[in-house]
């Protein structure tokens, strides 16, 4: 069994960006260090944000991400960041997962 490395102590190893047409958000299936644990999870952002911290990280790559999540005619993409970049992506944890209390409730 091989094991998962991290950058730093608090990140995000993203595996896939999923994206649903017509959706206001992405799905990020990821593994997550915190305080010298792992996690895997599926975490919703907000497309607009997820697009800011690529801009931020790998702003040569925002076209080909969007290309392969928006310009398709299946009603889900999903899309491996190794495949465009040729690297796993790392992100910062705290810019990816909000706390409840940051959130807006719907009524």
């Amino acid at each position: 069994m091989s094991t998962i490395q991290f950058k730093t102590s608090d990140s995000v190893r993203i595996n896939y960006i999923i994206h649903e047409r017509g959706d206001n958000f992405f799905l990020l299936n990821c593994a997550c260090k915190k305080n010298s644990k792992i996690y895997f999870s599926n975490i919703p952002i907000e497309c607009n944000n997820f697009y800011k911290i690529l801009n931020y990280q790998i702003p040569n790559f925002i076209d080909q991400f969007s290309s392969k999540l928006f310009n398709s005619e299946h009603p889900i993409n999903e899309v491996n960041p190794v495949e465009i970049i040729a690297t796993e992506l790392y992100v910062d944890f705290e810019s990816i997962v909000q706390p409840v209390s940051e959130l807006k409730l719907c009524a």
